[in-house]
């Protein structure tokens, strides 16, 4: 039954494409009236046999069976990923998930940009490149405990015998952790990053009890197994965390050195695929006329982005709300002898200065519930330039539409496939308001 009473509908249907969040669509007809369908675990072409709530809009659809497997269908390399939400497109072969991916930047951008031409990216490695990943932990019937992920549409936990995306260190301290926090009760959220060159830093939430071998053993992974570079651990009520050794995360950063994130911070899966974001924007910089310019940049998080932009000569504004964040972009950019302003503040309301004033470039990475504020100061000011990374297509369309009405054009699109498996992308925008542009733009 549905939340109306109503019994699900029997339908046979073809799978058209995959949509954004990962689901397939297909279309059936309810009361003479074509319904969109979404279903769970599907490829384009296949053909399937499923229970339709057609309450729901768009209508929900429960594979029950699948007639017809399609070509793009593969057998995942994972016994768990039709339950863990971590993967959720592995069970596609990577043509059509490449194309369903372009697919759902091409269906959110507003109907103005659909013919503007698309340079699309990828990792060249589609399993072990995850170099960075949030855990949940579930240890609510000890002395049982889980780390992994949560399941798909569910609060559950996926915890696989081994996870194919992760780097080795990271999957060899993803298993150790169940070990160590054996005997536990409670629950919480791990974060894990390291590479080949960085041993894994941990941090640690969590709420219940932990075990008295807990902290010894973090002790040894630092000191003897040399397992870990450093742990942070919060625990319920605590007004600080426990530190081991150095909880600071390194990874690669955009411009190929060394970056330091805030313990627990954000930072891109992996560093190929930072660094391939880093050469898309260093590229799409160099023909701008920054030196000597005013340059804003929004959700500067560690200064990732704001060593390249310093680097053009500009005098950079970098905005961050995180002041974890913004202390290591300090530390960032006087590593790499680079001077930009690092102001702690929400980059969502952060003032830009318009007229005579107004900065020429607006950078800007905002989370995945996108800009709607910043978008709106950014056209009231009018920069000459945006250039926007976006981890989220319907929050990037929504906010390109707010600019393409304050009279910008876009000048690019890159699409970067940096989460291989899954239905996340990345987008890089690079818009320029029309009277700076005496060549027509590549939009509307």
């Amino acid at each position: 039954m549905n939340k109306r009473g109503a019994p699900p509908v029997l339908a046979t249907l073809t799978v058209e494409n995959v949509v954004a969040g990962g689901k397939g669509i297909a279309f059936a007809s309810a009361n003479g009236v074509r319904r969109a369908v979404l279903l769970p675990l599907v490829a384009p072409g296949d053909v399937v046999r499923a229970d339709v709530d057609f309450s729901r809009s768009p209508a929900r659809g429960v594979v029950l069976e699948v007639i017809q497997s399609s070509g793009a269908r593969v057998v995942p390399p994972c016994e768990i990923a039709d339950r863990c939400g971590g993967c959720d497109l592995m069970h596609i072969a990577a043509p059509a998930r490449r194309s369903a991916l372009l697919g759902m930047v091409r269906d959110a951008l507003p109907p103005q940009l659909q013919t503007v031409a698309v340079k699309e990216h990828h990792l060249t490695e589609e399993l072990r490149y995850r170099s960075r990943a949030r855990f949940h932990i579930d240890a609510k019937k000890p002395p049982h405990v889980h780390v992994g992920f949560r399941a798909a549409g569910s609060h559950d936990l996926a915890s696989p015998r081994e996870c194919r995306v992760l780097v080795p260190a990271l999957e060899e301290t993803r298993r150790a952790l169940a070990a160590w926090l054996k005997g536990a009760s409670g629950y919480g959220e791990a974060t894990l990053a390291g590479t080949a060159r960085e041993r894994v830093v941990l941090d640690l939430t969590f709420a219940g009890e932990l075990p008295a071998t807990f902290f010894a053993a973090l002790e040894q992974a630092l000191v003897d197994a040399r397992l870990l570079g450093g742990a942070r651990v919060w625990t319920q009520g605590a007004k600080r965390p426990a530190t081991f050794g150095s909880p600071t995360p390194v990874m690669v950063g955009a411009d190929g050195a060394p970056l330091e994130l805030a313990p627990g911070g954000f930072g891109q899966a992996s560093d190929e695929g930072n660094v391939l974001l880093g050469r898309c924007v260093a590229e799409l910089l160099a023909p701008l006329p920054l030196h000597g310019a005013s340059v804003v940049e929004l959700f500067a998080g560690a200064g990732n982005f704001t060593s390249l932009l310093a680097r053009t000569g500009a005098r950079v504004t970098a905005v961050e709300a995180d002041a974890e964040a913004t202390s290591a972009a300090r530390r960032n950019l006087a590593a790499r002898g680079l001077d930009a302003k690092i102001v702690t503040a929400d980059a969502e309301t952060y003032p830009l200065r318009g007229g005579a004033e107004r900065p020429r470039l607006v950078f800007l990475d905002p989370p995945r519930t996108g800009a709607k504020g910043a978008a709106a100061l950014i056209a009231k000011a009018r920069p000459d330039s945006v250039l926007y990374v976006s981890c989220d297509p319907p929050t990037l369309g929504r906010d390109l539409g707010t600019l393409l009405d304050a009279g910008y054009g876009v000048s690019s699109i890159d699409v970067f496939e940096l989460f291989p498996q899954t239905s996340h992308v990345e987008t890089v925008v690079l818009l320029r308001h029309r009277r700076t542009v005496r060549e027509p733009d590549a939009g509307p």
